[in-house]
């Protein structure tokens, strides 16, 4: 095997260990909200701390155990749901898309919250899963989207209040575009009969000109007049 293959096999490796990291801060939310079930958020912490000291933490996962992160991973697990994720329209964000946002659980799950409450589109956040210029561009959009953004957490009635408002609008949306469709349509649909009256008219005239005989002329010439006499 040449160098070159080497690289590239060990760059997939990489990537795939990547993207397995960040699969499991999914799954430790999935964990905590289990352990929810049986302990109080403070006693969870409590808990997490005490099997995990705030050293060891730091190097595991990059900042201490409090309630805050723990939250944080839950909110994004609870989000992007196994099997389900987050769906709008025809994108659906997964889990395994969610892998590959390259950003701390804070972020995380306020982009998840964002997404789910439609401060930002499920599509930009598919987009930025993607990685590369694209994915970067996106991720700056909802960056500045949630900075901009004043508004208070949406409440759950909330939350669906603004889903139904999105949803009249692309309602809105396809009426608008079915209505141009149809125009469109009508319109094609003139042009063509126009086109087979034309068509009809060419093809009456070209059939009469086959039905008349060719007449020939029988006026003998004068001085074939002249020799007859």
């Amino acid at each position: 095997m040449n160098t070159a293959a080497i690289v590239a096999g060990l760059i997939h490796a990489f990537v795939k260990s990547a993207e397995a990291i960040g699969a499991q801060r999914i799954a430790l939310g999935d964990t905590v909200l289990t352990l929810w079930k049986h302990l109080s958020k403070a006693e969870t912490a409590e808990r997490l701390r005490d099997a995990i000291p705030d050293e060891r933490a730091r190097m595991l996962l990059g900042r201490v155990i409090t309630p805050g992160l723990l939250n944080d991973l839950a909110i994004a697990a609870s989000t992007f749901r196994e099997n389900e994720g987050l769906a709008h329209g025809n994108h659906i964000l997964t889990r395994d898309d969610v892998a590959r946002l390259d950003v701390k659980p804070a972020e995380l799950a306020e982009i998840a919250s964002a997404a789910a409450s439609g401060k930002v589109r499920v599509k930009d956040v598919h987009a930025a899963t993607k990685g590369g210029k694209g994915g970067e561009k996106a991720l700056a959009r909802i960056r500045q989207t949630l900075a901009a953004s004043d508004e208070p957490a949406l409440t759950p009635i909330q939350a669906k209040e603004r889903e139904l408002e999105q949803l009249d609008k692309r309602i809105a949306d396809l009426q608008a575009k079915r209505k141009k469709v149809i125009d469109d349509l009508a319109k094609m649909r003139e042009e063509r009969e126009a086109q087979a009256e034309v068509d009809a008219a060419v093809a009456v005239v070209q059939a009469e000109r086959v039905e008349k005989p060719v007449r020939k002329n029988t006026t003998r010439k004068p001085s074939e007049a002249r020799l007859s006499a």
